[in-house]
């Protein structure tokens, strides 16, 4: 689904932890990555945000042209948040277990 979204350079996915306003810009999705979260983003990293209900997600990602920023409709219910330890801010996934956040 959203693997043909990603750039090729992508090596890992870092899962925003709380839901956000899916209307946020590139600017703004930048800065709660980096001011939340202390990421520094780069080419090989993107980002996956989610809405409340969990049926709207932003995926994030940098790329030679600048930010780019696709917005995703999926089934209430499809998505799935993995669990995270209690040391970790946020849940960081290779691309391969992409398809894994999602309900078949």
């Amino acid at each position: 689904m959203l693997e043909a979204l990603l750039p090729p350079s992508t090596e890992r996915l870092v899962l925003y932890p709380k839901p956000v306003n899916v209307r946020w810009g590139a600017d703004r999705l930048r800065l709660a990555c980096e001011s939340d979260l202390g990421l520094t983003l780069d080419p090989t990293t993107a980002v996956l945000f989610h809405n409340r209900k969990q049926d709207t997600l932003v995926l994030y990602t940098l790329d030679p042209n600048g930010d780019r920023c696709i917005t995703k409709k999926v089934d209430r219910g499809s998505f799935l948040l993995p669990v995270r330890g209690p040391a970790e801010d946020y849940a960081v996934l290779p691309v391969s277990k992409l398809r894994s956040l999602f309900r078949a």
